[in-house]
C-alpha cells in the first residue's frame, strides 16, 4: 500500500498491526486540533499502531513542512513536532523556526542546513502527488489501514478509535 510507505514522519511502532496516515499541514488549525486525538489513540493501542504524517502544506507555505521533513532524520522528531505545532502559521517566520529547531537541540548549522535541504522539498512534492492520487486536496485527511475516514461530524478520538476497531488490518 503506497500510503503506508515510510516517507512520512512516523510516530508509534514500526511494523505495527494498524496504520494511520494523516495528510498534514502544520499551519492548519484543524490538524493542530486533531493531534491530541491521535496521541490519545496511540496511547490507547500502545504498540499496535503507527501514525504517519504526510506533509501537505497549504499553497507554497512550506517552511514548517521543511522543518518537519528534516526532523525525522535527527532523532528529535517528537520534540520538533511539538514545537512546530506551537508555532502554527501565524508565527512561522524563518527566525522562529530556526529558534524552535535550536530549542530541540539542533545546532545553528544543523538547523540552517535542515531548512535548505532539497530532500525536504522533494518529500513535500512526493506527499502532494500521493495526496492527489488519493483524492485528497486539503489537510487533514485520515486513512486507517488504507481506508479513508470521512466522518460527518469531524475527527475526534472516538471516531478514530471506532474506525480502527471496524476496519480490517490491511486494505485489499
Amino acid at each position: 500500500n503506497e500510503l503506508e510507505g515510510d516517507s512520512g514522519l512516523r510516530f508509534g511502532q514500526p511494523g505495527a498491526g494498524h496504520t494511520v496516515v494523516v495528510f498534514w499541514d502544520y499551519g492548519s488549525p484543524f490538524c493542530r486540533n486533531l493531534w491530541p486525538h491521535l496521541t490519545r489513540l496511540l496511547d490507547r493501542v500502545d504498540g499496535k499502531l503507527s501514525v504517519y504524517l504526510k506533509l501537505l502544506p497549504d499553497g507554497e507555505d512550506v517552511l514548517l513542512a521543511r522543518a518537519a521533513a528534516c526532523a525525522g532524520g535527527t532523532g528529535r522528531l517528537n520534540r520538533i513536532h511539538d514545537l512546530l505545532l506551537e508555532l502554527g502559521r501565524t508565527e512561522a517566520s524563518e527566525a522562529a523556526v530556526l529558534a524552535a529547531l535550536g530549542t530541540a537541540g539542533l545546532s545553528a548549522e544543523e538547523a540552517n542546513s535542515c531548512l535548505k535541504d532539497a530532500g525536504a522539498l522533494q518529500l513535500v512534492a512526493t506527499h502532494r502527488t500521493l495526496a492527489g492520487s488519493c483524492g485528497v486536496k486539503n489537510a487533514p485527511a485520515v486513512f486507517i489501514n488504507g481506508y479513508r475516514v470521512k466522518p460527518p461530524t469531524g475527527l475526534d478520538f472516538y471516531t478514530l478509535y471506532a474506525a480502527l476497531l471496524q476496519l480490517p488490518v490491511a486494505a485489499q
